[in-house]
């Protein structure tokens, strides 16, 4: 990982349990040893989708705000390990919403950093990432799942059940 001072503090993350399967990768939640690899792997994420060079370093301050935010403990991430090294990645950020026909208990998530390794993809990696969050969904309570459909990952998101919604809208404050 790139030399960004990550902040060194006690995560607050899910469990030990490894969901064995016949083949060798290794599907789990991450836990506070996972710090690192997730956070290169949200780089390596954002890298592919706007088409940064390896070349170009991230900002100290962003790299240390992804790692608060997987330090905060208000999501799970699931990993994807082979032999020990971790080759995808998927997070579940649980929010509260006001609640609605939909959402009748108002508990929510928003499912993002869905990201495999390229040379492990077509291996239904994340396809067992996500399934395994949406377990762990269930089991707190939540009772919606939100994700952007995006041409990247639409695809998945249709065959694992989940369906399109209205369009909607959003206003960024980051340039306000």
């Amino acid at each position: 990982m790139e030399d960004n001072g990550i902040l060194a503090a006690q995560l607050l993350w899910g469990a030990e349990t490894v969901k064995e399967d016949d083949d060798k990768i290794k599907i789990r939640l991450a836990d506070s040893r996972d710090l690192e690899p997730v956070v290169s792997a949200r780089i390596a994420l954002l890298r592919e989708i706007y088409e940064i060079p390896e070349t170009e370093k991230f900002p100290k301050e962003f790299v240390d705000a992804v790692a608060e935010f997987f330090m905060a403990g208000d999501q799970v991430t699931a990993i994807a390990e082979d032999k020990g090294t971790l080759v995808g990645t998927a997070t579940l950020c649980y929010i509260s919403l006001l609640p609605a026909i939909s959402r009748p208990n108002g508990r929510c998530a928003y499912l993002a950093n869905v990201y495999t390794l390229p040379e492990y993809r077509n291996q239904k990696i994340a396809t067992r990432l996500i399934e395994s969050l949406v377990e762990e969904a269930r089991n707190r309570g939540v009772s919606e799942i939100i994700c952007e459909d995006t041409e990247r990952v639409g695809t998945l998101y249709s065959r694992l059940g989940f369906t399109e919604s209205r369009g909607c809208m959003y206003k960024s404050l980051c340039s306000d």
